[in-house]
């Protein structure tokens, strides 16, 4: 979980455009400059004021880290989606990678991966998801 300086009301509805620019610059098997981190980094600078003193951000399985200054420590708090595991993984084995949309919401799952009927933020935390394009699952298959 967060602490309590952190505004967490930002996370609500919160959506980050994962764009072809950062696939392209994006370093495979490094968590601080993978195109999801090169994503989330840019959102939340031009978000700045409403989240505080954060550096940086860095996405590893199965967390995103969250980097601020104040605290002079990480916090760890964004749990990664399935979907999104599976896009770094991919993107981290070389393939060909598309375009989406980072969100973070309360969390939806358990790690064992049962559904939370009632997501709480409080209770359960925050989940680091992405949204792909139709395209993406038929070219899957």
């Amino acid at each position: 979980m967060f602490p309590a300086y952190i505004n967490k009301a930002i996370f609500n509805d919160f959506k980050a455009d994962l764009t072809e620019c950062h696939i392209a610059n994006g370093k495979r098997r490094n968590a601080g400059q993978c195109p999801v981190a090169l994503a989330l980094n840019s959102a939340f600078e031009t978000g700045a004021d409403d989240i505080g003193d954060l550096i940086s951000v860095e996405v590893a399985e199965p967390l995103a880290t969250l980097f601020f200054e104040k605290s002079r420590r990480c916090e760890k708090g964004l749990v990664i989606t399935r979907r999104l595991e599976a896009w770094i993984r991919d993107f981290d084995k070389g393939k060909e990678m598309c375009e989406g949309t980072l969100y973070i919401q309360p969390r939806t799952f358990t790690h064992e991966g049962e559904k939370i009927e009632n997501p709480d933020p409080k209770k359960h935390g925050y989940e680091l998801g992405i949204h792909l394009p139709d395209s993406y699952y038929e070219a899957q298959n």
